[in-house]
């Protein structure tokens, strides 16, 4: 059996992980279906786009191992962005399905089990908090990693409110139930419009908070690197940055001195600014500086090539 070096994220232990979520949450569904338990079905939908959310995440790992290819130059790191997308949005419509409900029945809400409500939610805090409690300890090593545990923490503390207004239903306060179910559903409505605004933005090629074109030139002027303009920065995926900039120098450099500075622009774009691929083109200060944000020419012969 292949022995896991210190420190490496255990992927496979997070997949059980992940199945076991997904189980608890098609329970929660299950019962909640039975029972007409719109906490239960709240509930479960964000455990579901959660554990869902965790899963891309997983694949994200997965997909960052494989290199690019001649088709695909950057590799596959959108297709996580994309599967993002469609979750957060799939989950968003059914929480906006459960609060529709819940609202109309707050004027008659139905009497419940509120006990199993209560049970099946336990189990669900359980699964979740030691799903957190797994990957508590990798939590800092990655970027989607951190995110699924705050998910899974979330989750729990969530499952555990769902649990306390069953407690609430078996006592015989009905509102309980549709009251907690519109909670839940303006949670998942938060979550799941932070997430499908930070796909959008990276499908817009927007550039990541705290380094836009100004403040990329800010810091390497900073660094001694002036002139530089017509500077692109995007997210491929994650907290995968990169760059494209153009870099005016005084006099005639030679190849080794253009060299020189490719080399220390993207050593200073690595190591304070977090971006790992960096293009750079290196030309004369005589050449027009034109301005930090560069702006797109549309090439004659693209008709033909799109």
């Amino acid at each position: 059996m292949r022995r896991r070096p210190p420190g490496e994220v255990p992927l496979a232990r997070i997949g059980w992980g992940i199945f076991s979520n997904i189980g608890v949450a098609l329970l929660q569904m299950g019962v909640g279906l039975r029972l007409g338990s719109l906490s239960l079905l709240s509930d479960s939908l964000h455990n579901l786009g959660d554990a869902l959310g965790v899963g891309l995440s997983l694949a994200a790992l997965l997909l960052a191992r494989r290199g690019p290819d001649v088709k695909r130059t950057f590799g596959y790191h959108r297709a996580g962005v994309l599967a993002a997308l469609a979750n957060g949005v799939l989950v968003l419509g059914g929480g906006a399905f459960v609060a529709s409900e819940a609202l109309r029945r707050l004027a008659s809400p139905p009497r419940l089990e509120g006990a199993y409500i209560t049970l099946v939610s336990l189990v669900a805090f359980v699964v979740n908090a030691a799903f957190a409690f797994l990957i508590f300890r990798w939590r800092d090593r990655d970027e989607n990693l951190r995110g699924a545990f705050l998910h899974m923490s979330s989750d729990a503390a969530l499952s555990l409110a769902v649990a306390v207004g069953g407690i609430f239903v078996a006592r015989g306060f009905l509102l309980a139930d549709p009251l907690v179910a519109v909670a839940v559903s303006l949670a998942i409505a938060v979550e799941a419009g932070r997430l499908i605004w930070g796909c959008l933005r990276v499908l817009m090629e927007a550039a990541p908070k705290g380094l836009g074109a100004e403040e990329v030139a800010a810091v390497l002027e900073e660094e001694g690197l002036r002139g530089c303009h017509d500077i692109h920065v995007w997210v491929l995926g994650g907290r995968l940055y990169a760059m494209s900039c153009h870099l005016a120098v005084e006099g005639e450099a030679s190849l080794e001195e253009a060299a020189a500075l490719t080399r220390r622009l993207k050593e200073v774009a690595r190591e304070r600014l977090g971006i790992g691929h960096a293009v750079v083109e290196v030309e004369p200060a005589t050449c027009s500086p034109g301005e930090v944000v560069c702006h797109l020419l549309r090439s004659e012969g693209a008709e033909a090539r799109s």
